[in-house]
């Protein structure tokens, strides 16, 4: 039947586009999101128009605002430089590097643990707060709000919770948390340890432990990435000579521990001590030494998320010079990028519907979140918003 979010509920969870909309909640808000857009589209429409027309003209204009929405906010919030748009390039392909899909788009790094939902307290009766806190969420009322903490292990395969939590609040609170940086330490909580229920295994049901960082690794491996230093050529990077190199730090030798004998630094877990707040007892170029001992065979994921951010980006150079191929290959090549499109603009001028909307025009249109509590730009964390 038809479920709270415009999708179709199977029992065991919502149909959408997307495969994977059942594979976190976060995705299943976004899916959610755009289906409503969609919709409200079609809402907007005049009445003579069938109803196949009407959904192909909203599907192009909700194409295009995803597409206007990935390269003006999304990209340069990541500090991703594209060079300019020129216009559709017949013998360029939009299929999806190996290479991107496979390494460069692997940013696991960034997911934070304790995701919170800050809202106002009456939106919720004190049974709905009581079933959160029975499914093991945190909640602390301060005054009129209330903040709902929700663990990582139950994001995943859980597409209720959008309803139970309500995506108003969801989506506003995507935009009022920095993600963690992009850099060589993955969440434990999160990512390198995630327990969860087989989906669809009632009334018996396992439990699955996945390490995405692990994952990261082998997948390079089962796709035949090239080691670092020749995908960095491949993307016409000159190659790093040494570790430290890589990593930009000062050296890639373990301290001196009389304790340890030497060449089993590696496996002694007070290595990863801080030291002070950032800055660990070892360093990364050390520890990916004595793990590969030559350069000549580091995995190309794990190469790529030790080197040092490039100045206002959250990428080091390998992982810019994939992006910046990549989305680029996907306006060039697209003959119905919207900036190609010329189908936009007669829609625009013979129904008023514009696709240039920020995401943050998208959310407060589609939920009861007003315009005002949401940053301009939501891909950039505004605490003092909302």
């Amino acid at each position: 039947m038809t479920g709270p979010f415009g999708a179709i509920n199977t029992g065991t969870g919502v149909v959408a586009g997307d495969m994977r909309a059942n594979e976190n909640a976060t995705i299943t808000a976004v899916q959610t999101l755009f289906a409503r857009e969609h919709n409200r589209i079609v809402d907007r429409l005049p009445s003579h128009l069938s109803d196949k027309e009407k959904f192909q003209i909203a599907r192009k204009v909700v194409s295009a605002e995803q597409q206007w929405i990935t390269y003006h906010e999304f990209l340069p919030a990541m500090g991703v430089r594209l060079a300019p748009y020129r216009g559709y390039r017949p013998d360029v392909r939009t299929s999806l590097a190996n290479e991107f899909a496979t390494v460069g788009y692997r940013s696991h790094s960034m997911v934070r643990g304790d995701f919170k939902v800050v809202t106002q307290l009456s939106r919720y009766t004190q049974q709905q707060l009581d079933t959160l806190r029975a499914r093991g969420m945190s909640i602390t009322i301060t005054g009129s709000q209330v903040e709902i903490g929700i663990p990582p292990r139950l994001l995943p395969f859980n597409p209720d919770l959008v309803d139970q939590v309500q995506i108003g609040p969801l989506l506003q609170s995507f935009g009022l948390q920095p993600e963690n940086r992009n850099d060589e330490v993955v969440d434990e909580d999160t990512l390198r340890s995630i327990v969860f229920l087989i989906p669809g295994c009632v009334p018996r049901c396992l439990t699955a432990v996945i390490d995405v960082a692990a994952l990261d690794v082998e997948r390079g491996r089962d796709h035949g990435i090239a080691a670092y230093n020749d995908l960095r050529r491949t993307y016409g990077l000159a190659p790093k000579p040494s570790f430290r190199a890589i990593s930009g730090e000062t050296t890639e030798t373990f301290p001196a521990d009389p304790e340890l004998t030497p060449g089993d630094e590696i496996n002694d877990p007070d290595s990863l001590d801080y030291v002070r707040p950032g800055v660990r007892r070892t360093t990364t170029a050390a520890r990916l030494k004595a793990i590969y001992g030559d350069v000549s065979g580091l995995d190309a994921v794990v190469g790529m998320m030790a080197e040092p951010r490039l100045p206002g980006s959250e990428f080091g150079e390998l992982q810019h010079a994939i992006w910046k191929r990549q989305f680029e290959a996907l306006h060039d090549g697209d003959r119905f990028f919207y900036a190609n499109d010329p189908a936009l603009r007669v829609i625009k001028a013979r129904y008023g519907i514009d696709y240039r909307r920020p995401l943050g025009d998208v959310i407060a249109a589609n939920t009861d979140i007003q315009r005002a509590d949401l940053a301009y730009d939501v891909f950039r964390a505004h605490p003092s918003v909302g």
